[in-house]
């Protein structure tokens, strides 16, 4: 394969092509483009092999590749006669097809990693406030609250005990940004005392009120799961207090004991011992397209909060791998809503 274009900026109309780059806003495709870079290949190259693990999506913009799958069937992908062809040649990874150009080729070559962090954070964004439970009266003892939450029921008692220990507080002053937006995660906090306004700033600099947050609310523990940045800032309305904790505390004490992990084949086990087992997709109709799985209920992780209020609190939901850290992220949600959720690992 030639070297990519090194130091060009890739015009963000390219990675617009593309499912499910298509569905990130502009300025988080012109973050993106920082991890994506164009390659030119010549005939009888081989792009990967089936079986491979990628670190990086292909997308064809010009030329014809061959995807030659485990029965040696070929499929042959032409960026021109394909008009609207905009999957991924590698939907998954490890590949199930070696791919091969077979005339001139360009590439566009996106970090999966990155992608995969900028679809959690992107569709994240869209609801994860809504968490917020604002029906509640706006006084009361934080310790109590917490204890209440659907969260510290699924956590061993010695972790409880250990938790509020750990906790530091904070004083901020009204005005003060607890957390940010665009800022990476290091602690999970609960308000004290006081009260507190999630917002969400856009391209233009325009602030939206998204909700009011009063004493026992707890916020910022998205960002530590997904390790994506925080979604939305959060401002304190009056003088005030909040209890947090760091990264490394919260992953010990609260997300590893939340986030139930089981293997593919011990899915399969529990599916056959009690009808009640669902396996969730989280990905997009587009991404769904591209890698079809079966035997799942596809819920798209922007419609996680709504149809939470319609699922079945009786059945048991274990996330798919397939969708990367919206899998962890999706578990957590179900779990922290009160379903006997997991998170299905490779």
């Amino acid at each position: 394969m030639t070297s990519p274009q090194q130091n060009r900026t890739i015009d963000i109309r390219i990675l617009q092509k593309f499912v499910p780059l298509n569905a990130l806003p502009d300025k988080q495709l012109k973050d993106l483009s920082h991890y994506c870079r164009l390659v030119k290949v010549s005939p009888k190259t081989l792009l990967f092999k089936r079986g491979a693990q990628t670190k990086e999506k292909f997308y064809l913009l010009a030329g014809e590749v061959d995807l030659c799958d485990e029965n040696f069937q070929i499929r042959k992908v032409n960026a021109d006669a394909e008009v609207g062809f905009n999957l991924a040649l590698n939907s998954s990874s490890p590949t199930s097809a070696a791919a091969i150009a077979t005339t001139t080729t360009t590439l566009l070559l996106v970090d999966s990693d990155r992608l995969d962090l900028t679809l959690t954070w992107s569709q994240a964004g869209d609801y994860v406030v809504e968490d917020i439970h604002e029906d509640e009266e706006a006084e009361g003892d934080w310790m109590s609250d917490l204890l209440q939450s659907n969260l510290l029921q699924k956590i061993p008692t010695t972790n409880i005990q250990q938790l509020f220990i750990s906790f530091k507080q904070d004083n901020f002053k009204k005005g003060h940004d607890v957390i940010k937006q665009g800022d990476a995660g290091d602690y999970f906090y609960v308000l004290q005392s006081g009260s507190a306004q999630v917002y969400r700033t856009d391209e233009n600099g325009e602030e939206t009120d998204l909700a009011t947050l009063q004493t026992g609310r707890f916020f910022g523990e998205e960002a530590l799961i997904s390790d994506n940045p925080r979604n939305a800032s959060v401002r304190m309305l009056t003088d005030g207090s909040c209890m947090k904790l760091d990264k490394a505390t919260f992953n010990k004490l609260l997300k590893e004991p939340v986030l139930n992990t089981v293997t593919s084949r011990k899915v399969k086990a529990m599916q056959l011992e009690d009808p009640k087992v669902r396996v969730v997709d989280l990905r997009s109709p587009e991404e769904t397209q591209a890698e079809p799985l079966e035997n799942v209920m596809h819920i798209p992780f922007t419609d996680l909060r709504q149809r939470m209020e319609l699922l079945d609190k009786s059945l048991v939901y274990v996330t798919h791998f397939i969708s990367g850290r919206r899998a962890e992220l999706g578990a957590y949600l179900l779990s922290d809503f009160g379903f006997d959720a997991y998170v299905m690992k490779k």
